[in-house]
């Protein structure tokens, strides 16, 4: 089955809106999170190893569908009636952007809930 190479661009733009959007909700609720009262505090709770990679290294991950992308189309076709890229090539992307969007949503989830972490008040 051959596609048109504009589905890869937009599985394309859509990792990389993810990416981006996760990126920035992860970096913005951390920074409240550690600007909080609790911030040093024994009893506030860890950062996981998940939140600490996408707030240190989130930027990084916009070369994984630029990548993706280049090399999805170089084994694609040219003709006079248009361009086509092989079929797989649309379930590898279309993998790799759930992927992406479970990452960096489950990463946005626990910056929320640490920027929103109220603990128990012992009298």
């Amino acid at each position: 089955m051959q596609i048109p190479p504009k589905l890869i661009t937009v599985l394309a733009l859509l990792q990389m809106l993810f990416i981006a959007l996760g990126f920035v909700v992860t970096r913005s609720f951390l920074r409240q999170y550690e600007s909080g009262a609790f911030y040093g505090e024994s009893y506030a709770p860890k950062i996981p190893h998940l939140v600490l990679i996408v707030r240190n290294y989130g930027l990084w991950f916009l070369t994984i569908p630029l990548i993706w992308s280049t090399f999805a189309v170089l084994p694609g076709k040219s003709s006079r009636g248009g361009a086509s890229v092989p079929g797989y090539q649309l379930l590898f992307g279309s993998v790799l952007t759930l992927g992406i969007l479970v990452t960096f949503t489950m990463s946005a989830m626990l910056a929320i809930g640490l920027a929103f972490w109220i603990p128990h008040i012992v009298l």
